[in-house]
């Protein structure tokens, strides 16, 4: 894993990046101290960005909030023509808006290079995750590997009742099987259910698991 803390006097011309990191595969964005930083490697001709071992790296991640812009984020994915992963710790979900909305061509970017997209982004809750599931299979068909967190928002409901088990378990199959069939590449999708711990339970497994034996995904 390649892990960038920016130095402001770390540019040699003549240091070989894939010498300097010849094990390195996954390049993470990190640290709103250095945003400026950051964003130079979006550009080639910059020093910065000749030390980064491009042609080695798989996978792309930002471990908080929007430290680059979508324009920015675009530039730096044309560098990597190895990347096929993203991981996206996105808390606002600027950054995945921006992707689904194909903001400076960002979403094509996306879909010509990714096929594992990992995301954990308080602003995918329940109540917003049919949206994003169309959005999703409309501009990123061919993803193989989806892993997602979805947040609960707090509620007051009880959830012992017969009644309500049975209507959450219906939402949460027909996410899973939305996904299954409207992404015909998947191979691994990955879904953990995010609440506030004052919260009442709103996932059964048991009952998620029965009802997808009973109605096997295509």
């Amino acid at each position: 894993m390649l892990i960038f803390k920016f130095i402001n006097t770390c540019c040699q011309n003549s240091i070989n990046p894939v010498d300097l990191f010849r094990n390195s595969n996954e390049l993470l964005l990190s640290c709103y101290k250095h945003k400026h930083t950051l964003a130079a490697l979006g550009d080639n001709n910059n020093s910065l960005a000749s030390l980064v071992p491009w042609s080695l790296l798989t996978k792309i991640s930002n471990d908080e909030g929007q430290i680059v812009t979508s324009a920015e984020f675009e530039a730096i994915l044309r560098m990597t023509y190895n990347v096929h992963t993203l991981k996206l710790g996105d808390d606002n979900g600027i950054l995945l808006r921006a992707i689904l909305h194909n903001r400076h061509n960002l979403g094509i970017r996306v879909h010509q290079q990714i096929q594992s997209l990992e995301m954990d982004s308080e602003n995918l809750t329940w109540n917003r995750v049919r949206r994003f599931r169309t959005s999703l299979s409309k501009r990123l068909p061919n993803l193989k590997h989806v892993s997602l967190c979805i947040y609960y928002e707090q509620h007051r409901r009880s959830s012992n009742s017969v009644d309500y088990r049975n209507k959450s378990t219906k939402h949460i199959v027909n996410l899973i099987a939305s996904l299954v069939d409207r992404l015909k590449q998947l191979v691994t999708l990955d879904i953990s259910f995010v609440s506030d711990e004052h919260c009442n339970e709103r996932c059964f497994p048991h009952l998620n698991r029965q009802q997808l034996h009973q109605h096997p995904l295509s």
